[in-house]
């Protein structure tokens, strides 16, 4: 017994290396002033010469938001332009913002009039200058209910070539009731390309779209997970709902679905994700658990070819006598119970040059807290976001899950979605890059328990320091500080980390001010 705690002790302390990790060699641009109570919010797009960030306003719903366009140079990493956008009225109506895309050297700016009248949000696309002024005509693409104050419910996403705006969208539904899931495929040039409604084959049933992708063949893939009926449901505290899972091909040749359980041998799935690669296999994976219980247990990995409709590969990486591995989960610094603990995303995949694979996912929930003023009475939700580690799992060029191995990290905030918090990944070659924020604490030899939590908060600015990660072929993890010792105070936004041509450009914000920069890994 004492051997085996000895064994414990020593990963959870010398699992996690920074003895080999370098500091980024960054060009920044100047420090500039944030506008208090604004934000960058997306990257619009970029070319050779400059990207275009659209900065918004804090706590504020996107619709009521102002919006700026602000256009950054690659050569100086500064601002070039930076302009409030005035919405266009649509037929003397008046529009709210919905989304910017910067395409083939075009602003394509998509706005929504929201007919209360008729509880309609309508959608429409125009070409715009960088001040915002609409060029042309609208295009009309589509007209959902409104549902309360959830806000928009239109889907954007771009095609594999990055060449095309892919705009879904469907009316909400609890038990599906045959609503049809539009697809509509516009050019650079605002010309529909392509529309698509499909009809679920699950009339009746309660079911999540968890990810849908259109591949180049003009072929569509969705992961569905459809909820148990009522009398199949967990009834136990602590058991886990078991679900369906699929994997539905939609052959355009066929203008029919081909429909695939995801299922496992020893184990049940409990979430799934997938990716097309080059010759547009489906690539699966997601996580088991034993007999319906939380825990995280495996994760499986299968091939999908839809040309020859089989499965050439179904794998899993078993975890459940990995009891050092499964006794990280537990940890006091990983949540309260099971709900938080295994608490994972359905993740990403990466393809490694090698032809390797990569599955990343991460520790995240979300906790409320309700607060009432005691003179008013009026009741204030405190929305708490927790981003936890980082788990990475490989399959090697054989398509043998040859590792798995823990990325440890604590973020915490208040009200602000997670804005410094996850992470950004890139493929190194056959390496994976993580950039995320990191309490300074945390660098050097830090026993796995003893991480400490980065606490950031939508109100203060973030008070981090930004950390690179490095996860090499064989599974071995280090992590250095990623800027200069003069930059320690810099934090990141993951989700404005651009990359083109093996050149990153990344937003940096040290208190109440930001700058650009770029960096190549070497």
């Amino acid at each position: 017994m004492r051997k085996a705690c000895f064994i414990v002790a020593l990963i959870l302390t010398f699992g996690f290396n920074s003895s080999f990790a370098q500091t980024l060699d960054v060009e920044w641009g100047g420090l500039t002033d944030l506008e208090k109570k604004t934000q960058f919010d997306k990257v619009a797009g970029q070319d050779g010469d400059k990207y275009y960030l659209v900065r918004v306003e804090k706590e504020k719903p996107l619709e009521r938001s102002r919006v700026w366009l602000e256009s950054i140079s690659k050569t100086t990493n500064g601002v070039d332009g930076s302009y409030e956008l005035t919405l266009p009225e649509v037929y003397n109506k008046k529009t709210v913002y919905e989304n910017l895309f910067y395409l083939n050297e075009k602003l394509i700016l998509f706005v929504a009039v929201l007919d209360n009248i008729k509880q309609r949000r309508n959608l429409y696309a125009y070409h715009i200058d960088e001040d915002g002024t609409t060029k042309g005509e609208a295009l009309f693409l589509g007209s959902i209910p409104i549902i309360g104050n959830t806000g928009s419910l239109y889907n954007y996403t771009l095609t594999p070539d990055k060449k095309k705006i892919i705009i879904e969208y469907n009316n909400p539904f609890t038990t599906y009731t045959g609503e049809p899931f539009v697809f509509k495929v516009i050019d650079s040039d605002l010309k529909l390309v392509e529309k698509k409604e499909f009809q679920m084959p699950y009339l009746k049933r309660q079911f999540d779209v968890m990810k849908y992708e259109r591949g180049e063949s003009g072929d569509y893939y969705f992961a569905l997970r459809l909820h148990p009926a009522k009398s199949r449901r967990a009834s136990r505290p602590g058991q886990a709902v078991k679900y369906e899972f699929k994997m539905m091909v939609f052959n355009m040749k066929r203008d029919s679905f081909l429909i695939y359980p995801i299922t496992m041998t020893k184990f049940t799935p409990r979430t799934m994700t997938f990716a097309l690669d080059d010759e547009e296999n489906v690539i699966i994976f997601g996580q088991g658990t034993k007999r319906s219980a939380p825990a995280i247990a495996a994760v499986f990995y299968q091939k999908l070819n839809p040309k020859i409709e089989k499965f050439e590969v179904k794998a899993f990486r078993d975890f459940s006598k990995d009891r050092a591995f499964l006794a990280e989960f537990q940890l006091e610094r990983n949540g309260t119970g099971p709900g938080e603990w295994f608490s994972y995303t359905p993740g990403e995949i990466l393809f490694l040059h090698s032809a390797g694979i990569v599955y990343l996912t991460e520790q995240h929930y979300v906790t409320t807290r309700k607060i009432v003023d005691p003179k008013t009475k009026e009741e204030t939700s405190v929305y708490y976001h927790n981003y936890g580690d980082i788990l990475a799992v490989s399959v090697d060029d054989d398509n043998q899950m040859n590792w798995h191995t823990k990325v440890p990290k604590m973020q915490f905030s208040t009200n602000d979605n997670g804005y410094y918090s996850s992470y950004a990944a890139t493929v190194d070659v056959n390496k994976i890059k993580l950039i995320f924020n990191d309490n300074q604490k945390n660098f050097g030899r830090v026993p796995y328990a003893k991480i400490k939590e980065v606490k950031f908060n939508v109100s203060l600015a973030p008070s981090g320091q930004a950390a690179l990660a490095t996860i090499y072929s064989d599974g071995n993890v280090d992590k250095a500080e990623m800027f200069q010792k003069s930059d320690r105070r810099v934090n990141v936004c993951p989700r404005l980390f651009i990359e083109h041509d093996g050149q990153f450009f990344i937003y940096g914000q040290e208190r109440s001010d930001f700058k650009f920069g770029n960096f190549f890994f070497e």
